[in-house]
């Protein structure tokens, strides 16, 4: 087999994974949403959130950068990305030095809640945790961010390993049996949006500048 018909086959495979995982996890939100309950954020839970999603981030990142293509379509994309991360990094950290949390919920917000869906967790504002998740939700996004312009300075920047198994969940009954979280703007900033990149699955992913065609 070559490298290019074993990457091929190595990514249907990680999509076909990722595909079962994704599907598993919202029956269990689903089902989680109708008895009325939902999941806690413990510190414990948080940190495992925010480090898968830094490591997939950063992984697609890598893998998009590597993917075979014109030098004239890298030079395009390692254009863009510069652009839209530092843009959004700028944000970001201007957002952070304020403590602007209204500002941050309104972002990201969704985001924050959709992701931890795909995690199989049932949370919405109201979910014990919920603001220091979403902190470390906004913070996660700036450690990418600054990862991702060191990379397009050609320095070498690994991605960090995915963390252990999920901690089991603690679940907390809600108190009005609906959330809270429906009049939340489903904003798109940057490219904070479900993707399929080179067969890796839905996924939450920053690495918008990166152009996959060859």
């Amino acid at each position: 087999m070559s490298v290019e018909a074993y990457r091929v086959y190595d990514a249907a495979k990680r999509r076909f994974e990722l595909d079962v995982q994704r599907a598993r996890a919202l029956q269990s939100v689903e089902e989680k949403q109708a008895a009325g309950v939902v999941d806690r954020l413990g510190p414990e839970m948080i940190a495992h959130l925010v480090g898968a999603c830094k490591e997939h981030q950063l992984a697609i990142d890598d893998e998009a950068r590597w993917t075979p293509r014109t030098r004239e379509r890298k030079l395009q994309a390692r254009t863009a990305l510069r652009e839209n991360a530092k843009h959004d990094l700028e944000e970001a950290k201007g957002l952070k030095a304020l403590g602007d949390m209204e500002t941050i919920l309104d972002i990201w917000g969704w985001a924050a809640i959709e992701y931890a869906g795909l995690h199989g967790l049932n949370v919405d504002l109201e979910t014990p945790g919920f603001m220091p998740y979403l902190q470390a939700f906004h913070d996660t996004q700036i450690e990418v961010w600054e990862a991702i312009l060191r990379r397009t300075d050609g320095e070498a920047v690994p991605t960090p390993p995915a963390p252990p198994r999920r901690p089991q969940p603690e679940r907390a009954n809600r108190s009005n049996g609906r959330g809270t979280h429906q009049s939340l703007p489903r904003r798109q900033v940057g490219r904070m949006e479900p993707v399929e990149p080179d067969g890796r699955g839905a996924s939450l992913s920053l690495a918008h500048g990166h152009d996959r065609g060859t």
